[in-house]
């Protein structure tokens, strides 16, 4: 995929494999690059799954995306792109 995606931009990137409950890994990032914006699909989406096992879904989901508003919010990064089912 991100192969397809320098493709398609023309552009290069860097890439990122973290945690993203891990707050300290979003600051490190936003830290290393000039950030001007977000697009965040980090989130799991399995209804059955979700349903058998909620505090991993609400842990994940809710924790990643409230870690990810506070380093916004710190960095002064203002647009974002949230994806969700």
């Amino acid at each position: 995929a991100l192969e397809g995606i320098r493709k398609i931009t023309g552009k290069n990137f860097s890439f990122y494999q973290a945690d993203c409950n891990d707050f300290n890994s979003y600051q490190q990032i936003f830290t290393e690059h000039q950030i001007a914006g977000v697009i965040h699909f980090a989130a799991n989406k399995a209804v059955g799954e979700s349903v058998k096992d909620p505090l991993k879904y609400y842990h994940n989901n809710l924790n990643s995306l409230v870690n990810l508003l506070k380093c916004m919010l710190e960095n002064q990064v203002n647009n974002l792109v949230f994806s969700s089912s």
